[in-house]
């Protein structure tokens, strides 16, 4: 972890992701320090443990547990969502109210998927002449930061649970809180999400790609993971994104109305999909993909919280535990 959190850093110029790892490395140091010398590289070995096995715990997992849990799970409240009728019962309701932030996605991306350049089923007949697609298909909002496992699981609502996780993307990902509340307040908000094909948000959602930023603004490169060679998704029709509203060229379609004009929408956050870059590449380059893979074979369901991960698998496997201590043992001290 701490290889895999410092490469990460160096990649993403995350300069405070980098000093957040060296002052638990230097914390972890100063408490063996104190101990008599014959304890100090098992204290030493004990502390460098814990603090991986936490950002394992309550950075990764609450994110990496969206792609191990049946799609029908987590789908964004988007996903199904067609221009509804006059709200007649609560469900009508809640359509209606998903329903204008859908539509200025749409609106946004014009109807199409950057990744794979698919169009909206949906997209009226008079925008098509216009547009750029390859195909038509049912497209969905992927959200950037994804919390919506925490929302279907109410018994894994820990808030000490989730502050510490919000803690630990402020200290590494130079991710303020307040933009996650944002997000947490209002999931389907524009800034959270991207508009792609079936195909695509499931890899996005389950971290084998993901957008690095460049320095031009609001241009991303895709990244592959693990790496460019062992990707085994279908790629994108090219290697950069740039992200524009484009939801001006539209006038609205005659068979939607709306209480209120698409104004102009936000475009994906930069914060939060630096955010979904950095965990993609320490999930991956730590090993931890790997593990959460077998995990999600082996174990029972563990709730996607840092709270749950510790107690259902740390917890209730202390033998990994000691096995992991002891290999940080032996390496700090190599006979």
């Amino acid at each position: 972890m701490f290889v895999a959190m410092c490469a990460t850093a160096d990649l993403l110029d995350l300069d405070h992701g980098r000093r957040y790892v060296f002052d638990a490395i230097h914390k972890c140091v100063a408490q063996a320090a104190g101990k008599p010398e014959r304890e100090r590289d098992k204290c030493l070995a004990v502390g460098l443990e814990r603090q991986a096995t936490a950002w394992v715990a309550y950075m990764l997992w609450p994110f990496a547990a969206m792609a191990y849990v049946d799609d029908t799970d987590h789908s964004s409240s988007w996903d199904m969502i067609s221009t509804p009728t006059a709200p007649m019962t609560s469900e009508d309701a809640e359509r209606h109210r998903a329903h204008c932030p859908w539509k200025s996605l749409l609106l946004r991306d014009r109807y199409t998927c950057f990744f794979n350049k698919a169009l909206d089923k949906e997209c009226p007949q008079e925008y098509r002449s216009r547009l750029n697609f390859d195909y038509a298909s049912r497209l969905q909002a992927a959200h950037i930061f994804n919390i919506a496992a925490v929302a279907l699981h109410p018994e894994s609502n820990e808030l000490q649970s989730l502050s510490t996780t919000l803690g630990i993307l402020q200290d590494y990902c130079r991710i303020h809180r307040s933009v996650v509340q944002t997000i947490i307040n209002t999931p389907d908000n524009a800034q959270n999400s991207l508009l792609l094909s079936v195909e695509a948000r499931l890899d996005f959602d389950g971290f084998n790609w993901c957008l690095k930023a460049t320095k031009t603004p609001h241009r991303y490169r895709i990244c592959y993971m693990p790496d460019n060679e062992r990707y085994e998704g279908r790629r994108a029709t090219s290697d950069h994104v740039t992200f524009a509203d484009h939801s001006a060229e539209f006038d609205a379609p005659k068979h939607v109305t709306s209480s209120s004009p698409i104004a102009g929408v936000a475009l994906p956050n930069a914060d939060l999909l630096r955010m979904h870059c950095a965990l993609a590449h320490v999930l991956h380059l730590s090993g931890a993909a790997e593990l959460f893979e077998v995990l999600a074979y082996t174990a029972d369901h563990v709730s996607p919280t840092g709270a749950a991960f510790m107690a259902r698998v740390v917890d209730e496997d202390p033998y990994a535990v000691i096995e992991l201590q002891e290999t940080l043992a032996e390496m700090l001290n190599p006979q």
